[in-house]
């Protein structure tokens, strides 16, 4: 997948992902994003990474991490390597 083809909120979830070591997904818009970036190779859909103890509170939809393939994208998308 091309840099050019992702969408601004693609490129920002993968911008967050590549400061963190994964990340649980709560929001739909988001959810819909990683999907689409895991089809692509950019992200691995993951366990959640700090799933709520309690039974009643919100659940994530799942955990994401980066791939290498999702930093070469997003290094392309912003024209620099971003550190692993």
């Amino acid at each position: 997948m091309e840099a050019h083809l992702l969408s601004a909120s693609q490129i920002a979830l993968l911008g967050h992902l590549a400061k963190v070591e994964g990340c649980d997904i709560y929001n739909y818009g988001d959810a819909v994003d990683g999907r689409r970036l895991e089809a692509a190779g950019l992200v691995a859909i993951v366990k959640a990474v700090n799933p709520p103890k309690n039974g009643a509170a919100r659940q994530p939809y799942y955990g994401v991490a980066i791939t290498a393939a999702g930093r070469d994208i997003l290094a392309a998308a912003h024209g620099a390597r971003v550190a692993a």
